[in-house]
């Protein structure tokens, strides 16, 4: 027996990194999967391969669904697929965002837009279309959001991402409170730095690479399957009265800057 048994969980941004890491721990646990991607030829190609993988090594039920949640009706259109093929969500986990480093200075509108407007409103109506589903169904759910430990720790050059990840935090903990009447929980996991590709396109000198291994107490970053049996604790009935909270995972590394 796998701890999300028959549970229907939708991913978004699961096509790579840590979305992906969730999608194979959730998977693991008897889960069905949604595979959300960003709907670019590659997206799908590297999707439809985890959807493969999946099945091969879990006999995953699971779809694959395609769409800028940026758009206007993205992110309707994705939880609506994803009940009219998998019958209904228990579990939204938000994956999908951005990031792009740069010094508070150098930091143009357009680049608080970006990250605002994907790191936190296209996170806010998907996480408002679950929740509608949630409501219409009556049997509750667990929304997970993926956010970042610079949300509550300060560090250089990311100001305007960390404060895009610090508004997915106060949602959750807002929501937690007025959903919590209708059994739906809302809870987020912090990791640090990660080892996916998005982290490797600005860390990609070994020398930097190492120093960041030896910032955190247990020697190494954080891979992705860390993140996914975080999110497997948040999605399963192990958290069935923990709302509104955080876990921070990033193997002690917060504290160094305390």
């Amino acid at each position: 027996m796998g701890l999300l048994d028959e549970k229907v969980v939708a991913i978004t941004g699961s096509s790579s990194g840590i979305g992906r890491g969730c999608a194979i721990e959730c998977a693991a646990q008897g889960a069905k999967i949604v595979l959300h991607h960003l709907g670019t030829s590659q997206t799908e190609q590297d999707a439809k391969a985890l959807q493969d993988e999946l099945r091969n090594q879990f006999l995953t039920t699971s779809i694959v669904y395609g769409v800028d949640l940026t758009d206007d009706e993205g992110p309707q259109k994705l939880i609506d697929a994803a009940v009219s093929r998998l019958g209904h969500i228990d579990v939204l986990v938000n994956n999908a965002a951005i990031f792009k480093p740069l010094p508070a200075d150098q930091v143009t509108k357009s680049v608080v837009a970006n990250h605002a407007n994907v790191n936190f409103v296209a996170l806010y109506l998907v996480t408002q279309a679950a929740t509608r589903h949630m409501v219409e169904r009556g049997k509750g759910g667990s929304i997970v959001t993926i956010c970042s430990n610079t949300a509550v720790v300060g560090t250089s050059n990311v100001a305007h991402y960390a404060g895009s990840k610090a508004a997915g935090l106060a949602l959750m903990q807002n929501l937690a409170v007025e959903y919590g009447p209708h059994a739906i929980r809302y809870n987020c996991v912090l990791p640090r730095p990660t080892d996916t590709q998005m982290v490797a396109e600005y860390v990609n000198d070994p020398k930097e690479r190492e120093a960041m291994n030896a910032r955190c107490p247990m020697g190494r970053i954080a891979t992705p399957a860390d993140i996914g049996r975080s999110v497997v604790f948040f999605a399963s009935d192990l958290s069935s009265f923990v709302t509104g909270q955080h876990i921070v995972v990033d193997g002690g590394s917060s504290y160094r800057f305390l």
